[in-house]
């Protein structure tokens, strides 16, 4: 049987409050589909089809669509997906009772097993940190089967992202389901990342500075071995999102330079504007992450404090004309309260619908 693996699809999300960014999640979601048409006998998504609780009617329409592509979808419910409980369910019941997909754990259950002539899936949601407990009370009461055991979940594992709070390691993971399940598809953290047995695909758009857009694992129960990661890039064409490292930070106008020529290297009038990771190298020194806004979209930037008014006035002056006034109270506020500038930038970017993005 092959089988494709993905997740974290992120469906309504408005990323920096862009439109161009929600419908970025929408083109990732239906690329990723079509690609997989016909590929498979059944396909595995592992958590966070959608991104917030309010879901428009063109939202769940995109999920439809791709959904109504593929064969056999099995769909655990990842952290965002619960947020959506009420008392009619969850958006992913309705998709359920459509046909579109069969929906794991998302009754009450810790884990539910999915029984197919050729494979088992078992079927963990998103439980936080009791989730621990539950696969050690599941690794030790799994009954043994002769098909292949596809373990499906929505975890924090801390090998994927080092540095990010998880509920355990991929180490502790293994030993628990070694000789037990055959593949264990995971979904929460968004980077494509496998250690043999363990397997995450990532989220197929750019959800953070510090994460990489994923893809498409593909199986086949028959042929161990034959696993391949599929990245998004293959099958199709995101924003450019460009990491542009600040080398050699001595004094203010060598930052500027070194800016202006990395910025500038690049065409703004491309069909699709880029999205900016601008960070200066600044040896032992611990920087810190903003958000600052521009017209061809969201930069993160970190900055080293000594030259944080230089370096960030630049960058709001280079890439947001007509700004100046907002320049100054981001840049005031981005010393005490670097968070609260997400809401601040949102407030300037409401004419957004008018910009070209």
């Amino acid at each position: 049987m092959k089988i494709a693996h993905f997740g974290d699809s992120h469906l309504t999300y408005r990323q920096y409050n862009l439109a161009c960014r929600e419908q970025d999640f929408r083109d990732a979601f239906l690329a990723t589909c079509k690609y997989i048409q016909g590929q498979v006998d059944l396909v595995l998504f592992a958590g966070d089809l959608f991104h917030a609780r309010d879901i428009k009617r063109s939202e769940y329409s995109v999920a439809r669509e791709g959904l109504a592509l593929l064969d056999n979808v099995v769909v655990i419910p990842g952290n965002h997906d619960k947020a959506l409980f009420s008392k009619e369910g969850l958006w992913l019941h309705q998709l359920a009772d459509e046909g579109l997909l069969t929906l794991l754990g998302a009754n009450g259950e810790k884990a539910q097993f999915f029984e197919l002539d050729e494979v088992r899936i078992v079927g963990v949601p998103y439980l936080g940190w009791q989730i621990r407990d539950e696969l050690i009370d599941l690794a030790n009461t799994m009954p043994k089967v002769s098909k292949p055991t596809v373990l499906m979940l929505h975890v924090g594992i801390t090998d994927i992202m080092p540095g990010f709070p998880g509920v355990m390691g991929a180490a502790e993971l293994r030993a628990l389901f070694q000789g037990k399940v055959d593949y264990i598809a995971v979904g929460h953290y968004h980077v494509p990342w496998n250690d043999g047995l363990i397997y995450s695909s990532g989220s197929l758009e750019r959800t953070m500075i510090d994460q990489s857009a994923g893809g498409v694992w593909f199986l086949d129960t028959t042929s161990p071995e034959a696993r391949e990661f599929v990245p998004i890039t293959e099958y199709h064409d995101p924003r450019p999102f460009h990491d542009i490292i600040v080398k050699d930070i001595g004094g203010v106008k060598a930052s500027r330079l070194d800016l202006r020529a990395s910025i500038t290297r690049f065409n703004f009038s491309e069909r699709v504007p880029s999205l900016f990771a601008i960070q200066e190298a600044l040896g032992d020194n611990q920087p810190r992450k903003i958000l600052v806004a521009s017209r061809v979209g969201m930069s993160d930037v970190t900055v080293d404090l000594s030259d944080v008014s230089d370096v960030e006035r630049y960058i709001f002056e280079e890439l947001m004309p007509g700004y100046a006034e907002q320049v100054q109270e981001v840049l005031a506020l981005a010393m005490t309260e670097p968070l609260a500038v997400v809401d601040l930038v949102s407030t300037f970017l409401d004419d957004r619908e008018g910009m070209t993005l």
